[in-house]
C-alpha cells in the first residue's frame, strides 16, 4: 500500500462506540481532491483493497477518508468531516473537489447525504452493484470533471460558521514603481521617458482567495531655481559684457495614479503567495519640457527665469490630462515575518496617454508593463471554523 501518511480519527474521542469508525489516507501532496467513502461494513477491508489496487497516478492524486460501521449516523459523519476540514491549515484538501461514495447505507442516511451541497459529485452503491478497483477508477475518471465553484464553497462556510477568531485581513504597505514612455523628439511637453513613483497601498481579504486592493502613487519634479540660475551664470562671461546667448532646459511634471483592483490568490498558505487581478486606475498628469535659447543684454539680466521671458515656472506651456485606465496585474508576496512581507507586482495597462497643449492633443504610446516593488504589513490574524455538514438541520432529499 502507498506509504503516505496515514492516521486514524478514533470515534472514541467523540464518546461513540466502536460501531462506527474512520480512517484517513493522506497523500504528501498538497491541495488534492478528497474522496469520502461511507460504508456499512464493520471493517473497511473491501474499501482498503479498492484504494490499494488503484493505479499509482489515481491513488497519489487523491486523499481518501473511509467512514465505516454498521450503525453509521449523520452526527458522526458531520463531526468527522467538520473536524478534518477545519484542521486544514496547509490546505491539503481541495474543498471545491470533495466526492462521496456511499455503499450499502440505509435510506435515512442516504437522504441526508444527498441533501448536502458540500460534495461536488456523489455515487450511492447497493449490495448488488459491481465493486472493486475498476469501478472506483471509473468513478474517479467521471468525478475529475466535477467541481464546486469557489463561491459555492464560500457560501457553505459563511452559512454554517461555528465560531471566528482573529485573522490577517487588513494590510498596509508602500510601493515603488517604474514607468516608461516612448518619448518622441518633436514632443516638447510630455512626461519624461522614465519616472519612478512612490505609493501607499491598502488591501482587504474578502475570503481565502479574494482580495481587494487600493493604492495611490505619484511622482513629481519642479525646476530647481538655484541649479537653473547657476547653470545660466556659468554660461555668462562677465568680462565680455554686452549681448550673450544663453541655453536652458526647463522640465516639470506631476503624475498621480489612484488604483482599485480585485485579486485572486492562488496559494493561501506558505511564505510565497501568488495572485492575479484586474483593476481600474484614475490617472492625472501635467508636464512640460521646454528648451530655451535667448540672447540677453548682460547689463539688464537678473539671472532668473524672468530674464528668459517667463515670469515663473507656472507660465510654461503645460500638457495635462485626466483619464481612466483599465489594467491586469500579476504579483507575488513573500512573508519575511508574521506580519511583514515583500511584494512584487507587474501591471499591464491598456490606455495610451494623450495630452493636450493649446487645444491640440498629442498621442503618445506608453510601455504598458509597469513593475512595482514594495513592503507590506498585515494586522490581526483570522481563522474560522465551519460546520461544513450540519447534522441538526435536515433538508429535503434531492430528487
Amino acid at each position: 500500500m502507498n506509504k503516505s501518511l496515514t492516521f486514524f480519527l478514533f470515534c472514541c474521542m467523540f464518546n461513540v462506540c466502536q460501531a462506527q469508525d474512520s480512517k484517513l489516507i493522506l497523500q504528501p501532496n498538497t491541495r488534492l481532491p478528497l474522496v469520502v467513502v461511507v460504508s456499512a461494513e464493520i471493517q473497511p477491508n473491501q474499501m482498503l483493497q479498492s484504494v490499494e489496487q488503484l493505479p499509482e497516478p489515481w491513488r497519489s492524486q487523491h486523499h481518501f477518508l473511509l467512514l465505516f460501521g454498521e450503525n453509521l449516523d449523520s452526527n458522526f459523519i458531520a463531526l468527522v468531516l467538520n473536524t478534518l476540514l477545519n484542521r486544514d491549515e496547509g490546505h491539503n484538501f481541495d474543498k471545491q473537489r470533495i466526492y462521496l461514495l456511499a455503499q450499502n447505507i440505509d435510506a435515512k442516511l442516504e437522504a441526508y447525504l444527498q441533501s448536502r451541497s458540500l460534495f461536488a459529485d456523489a455515487h450511492f452503491q447497493r449490495k448488488e452493484s459491481v465493486s472493486g478497483q475498476p469501478f472506483l477508477e471509473t468513478l474517479l475518471t467521471k468525478w475529475s470533471k466535477s467541481r464546486l465553484w469557489e463561491i459555492d464553497v464560500t457560501n457553505i462556510e459563511q452559512n454554517h460558521i461555528k465560531y471566528t477568531v482573529k485573522y490577517r485581513k487588513l494590510g498596509l504597505g508602500f510601493l515603488l514603481g517604474h514607468k516608461t514612455q516612448k518619448v518622441l523628439e518633436q514632443d516638447t511637453a510630455y512626461l519624461p521617458n522614465r519616472i519612478n513613483t512612490l505609493g501607499i497601498l491598502l488591501n482587504y481579504r474578502l475570503s481565502r482567495h479574494l482580495q481587494l486592493m487600493t493604492r495611490i502613487s505619484g511622482s513629481f519634479k519642479v525646476p530647481n531655481q538655484k541649479k537653473l540660475q547657476s547653470s545660466i551664470f556659468d554660461q555668462i562671461d562677465p568680462n565680455e559684457g554686452g549681448e550673450q546667448t544663453i541655453l536652458a532646459e526647463l522640465k516639470l511634471h506631476v503624475f498621480v495614479q489612484n488604483s482599485f483592483q480585485l485579486n485572486y490568490l492562488f496559494h493561501t498558505s506558505g511564505k510565497l503567495q501568488a495572485y492575479t487581478g484586474a483593476g481600474l486606475s484614475a490617472i492625472f498628469f501635467a508636464s512640460t519640457k521646454t528648451k530655451i535659447e535667448e540672447t540677453i543684454d548682460f547689463s539688464n539680466f537678473s539671472g532668473g527665469i524672468d530674464g528668459l521671458g517667463f515670469d515663473s515656472a507656472n507660465d510654461l506651456p503645460l500638457l495635462s490630462r485626466f483619464f481612466f485606465d483599465p489594467y491586469f496585474s500579476a504579483g507575488a508576496r513573500f512573508e519575511m515575518s508574521k506580519h511583514s512581507a515583500l511584494l512584487f507586482q507587474m501591471d499591464y495597462h491598456f490606455a495610451n496617454q494623450k495630452g493636450k497643449v493649446n487645444e491640440t492633443f498629442i498621442d503618445q504610446h506608453s510601455f504598458k508593463l509597469y513593475p512595482n516593488l514594495g513592503v507590506q504589513w498585515t494586522f490581526s490574524k483570522t481563522s474560522s471554523q465551519y460546520q461544513y455538514l450540519n447534522a441538526s438541520k435536515r433538508k429535503k432529499p434531492v430528487p
